[in-house]
């Protein structure tokens, strides 16, 4: 019964700290001559000591498992590739390019104590308006 309560805590301490992939692309009338929707592309994800992948989002939207173990995925070349992908399905081009790479040591806050540099949350967010290609002047 004791394994059983540890495999549970376990489970759902990894769920709670587990990464996200996520692609919105949104409608808007408002962001430009020419431009039609704007994108924006995150993924985020737990290292040790700032370089060894724990857990993080998962690159492969259609996969069963939302995060990955033990991959290195939060990455700002993996997120463009995907922004590329679907402004190329759409037939848009991509304007207006913005990127934020932060890092985070993770902080008790019970005790407002930072343990530094030894749980480590990595995230990677893009965004870029799309315009339809030959739609800018």
């Amino acid at each position: 019964m004791r394994r059983l309560k540890v495999a549970a805590c376990v489970a759902a301490a990894s769920i709670s700290l587990a990464g996200c992939f996520s692609v919105d692309v949104a409608p808007s009338t408002v962001l430009g001559e020419g431009v039609e929707k704007h994108i924006t592309v995150e993924n985020y994800g737990w290292y040790l000591l700032g370089c060894v992948p724990l857990v993080c989002g998962n690159e492969k939207l259609d996969s069963w498992c939302a995060f990955s173990i033990f991959c290195d995925e939060v990455r700002p070349e993996i997120a463009f590739s995907k922004m590329k992908d679907v402004a190329r399905k759409e037939g848009y081009e991509i304007t207006d390019f913005h990127v934020i790479n932060d890092n985070d040591v993770l902080q008790v806050e019970a005790y407002s104590v930072t343990i530094p540099w030894l749980v480590v949350r990595k995230e990677v967010s893009l965004s870029a308006n799309l315009a339809k290609k030959g739609g800018l002047k």
